[in-house]
């Protein structure tokens, strides 16, 4: 039983290191999106001609209801 106990307490610990390393990489796409793709994103034509054609009216506003 103790040998089981043992794995378990293995398998968390490496289970806990890969969440980490997986928010280490997370923080640092983020940061670059933040950094890179939102700018260019924003700045896009495509997306300009979009943001003036949208109807901000309707944002917030769920089903009517009868």
């Amino acid at each position: 039983m103790t040998k089981a106990v043992s794995q378990d307490a293995a398998m968390i610990d490496t289970l806990e290191e890969v969440i980490f390393l997986f928010e280490e990489a997370q923080d640092v796409v983020f940061k670059l999106m933040a950094g890179d793709l939102v700018p260019k994103f924003l700045s896009n034509p495509k997306y300009q001609q979009q943001l003036r054609s949208y109807d901000f009216g309707v944002v917030g506003k769920g089903p009517e209801r009868g």
